[in-house]
């Protein structure tokens, strides 16, 4: 059976873009600044989404968002915020952050876990305010 000149066209524009060299990709300084941001607010977000009574967070941990490179995918952020434990009375705090949470940051972005556990104050809460309004 033979292949029509449509399959044969996708077939080398396919075989094409596999021959094409890796890219590398920089990421302008006031960019990467803006993605520390942005992981801040994703951070909130999914601590939200996990644990839907919180409604504070401390400057502490939030840092601690602003810290993860923008490199770090969703699902890393996600799988981390999930090892959080004891979360009561709608606040989150260092004190909700396993070390085994830590450890496995640590693994994917080369952290100073203990720096950041040891040396920083928890500083105030932050009150998170969704634009969703919950019905």
């Amino acid at each position: 059976m033979e292949a029509s000149s449509g399959e044969t066209q996708k077939r080398s524009d396919f075989i094409s873009r596999l021959s094409i060299r890796p890219q590398t990709l920089h990421v302008p300084h006031h960019e990467d600044d803006d993605g520390r941001l942005e992981r801040v607010y994703i951070g909130a977000t999914l601590i939200i989404r996990h644990f839907p009574d919180v409604r504070r967070v401390s400057e502490k941990v939030l840092h601690l968002f602003h810290l993860i490179p923008v490199t770090l995918g969703i699902r890393s952020l996600e799988r981390f915020i999930r090892t959080f434990h004891d979360v009561q009375y709608g606040v989150v705090t260092s004190n909700n952050v396993t070390g085994h949470g830590l450890i496995q940051l640590k693994e994917l972005i080369d952290f100073d876990v203990t720096n950041w556990k040891e040396s920083l104050d928890e500083g105030e809460l932050v009150e998170i305010v969704s634009s969703v309004s919950s019905r």
